[in-house]
């Protein structure tokens, strides 16, 4: 089972990597923000740039490019990205270089779709992130999905005390149903954006979600 679900993740990853056009891109990025909470000095925002996102190690072929934090929690950079879409992740680095989550709800699977010529602002708080600017629609929806948790805390306990057990056909199969709920909740929240996304972009965030699925569901077993 774990060898079938495996190959439909190279499969979707390899159908994704051939949707994400290599094209030289025409303008730069413009990301600015600011944090709402306080953070340490010489905190800084890592914009990481994924240059191949198809790789298994995707952290380590990437670009990496940073904005220090001010006191007051804002933050400005700007950078020539090498193609027309491309997948980057936000990170915190701290002032010994410890990278951290923006917020609650980040992790290492939060990798946002961006397009050349994107001029975003970001609000963030413990709990959410909200884009404003150009690219503002691609972005939030992005955020909206990855804000709906694969394993609420209501579902997960029950969860854990299956595989705890040893019941590893319940396990399995309460598995599966909650990331399948959880997928089609998802892919619903997509479609609400459907009509502000061009349908390359509709696709890429599409295949990219159903890829995280399957990707979690390995993951677990």
């Amino acid at each position: 089972m774990r060898k079938i679900f495996f190959e439909i993740i190279i499969c979707f990853i390899g159908c994704l990597s051939g949707m994400v056009p290599t094209v030289k891109a025409q303008s730069d990025i413009t990301i600015a923000g600011r944090f709402s909470k306080e953070l340490p000095k010489g905190t800084k925002l890592n914009v990481i740039v994924l240059d191949e996102y198809a790789l298994p190690n995707w952290f380590a072929f990437s670009t990496s490019y940073k904005s220090e934090i001010s006191a007051d929690g804002r933050f400005q950079l700007s950078f020539q990205p090498k193609s027309s879409k491309l997948f980057v992740s936000f990170k915190l680095e701290g002032p010994k270089q410890e990278y951290n989550y923006l917020n609650a709800l980040d992790n290492n699977f939060t990798l946002y779709l961006m397009e050349a010529g994107d001029s975003l602002h970001m609000d963030i708080s413990d709990d959410n992130i909200i884009f404003s600017g150009r690219g503002e629609d691609r972005m939030n929806c992005q955020q909206a999905i990855y804000a709906n948790q694969i394993f609420p805390r209501n579902s997960i306990l029950p969860l854990l005390r299956q595989k705890e057990r040893k019941n590893s056909g319940d396990y399995v199969k309460s598995l599966i149903g909650l990331i399948d709920k959880n997928l089609q909740t998802k892919l619903a929240i997509l479609d609400l954006y459907k009509n502000d996304l061009t349908d390359s972009v509709y696709q890429i965030i599409k295949y990219n979600t159903i890829g995280g699925a399957y990707l979690i569901l390995c993951s677990q077993l």
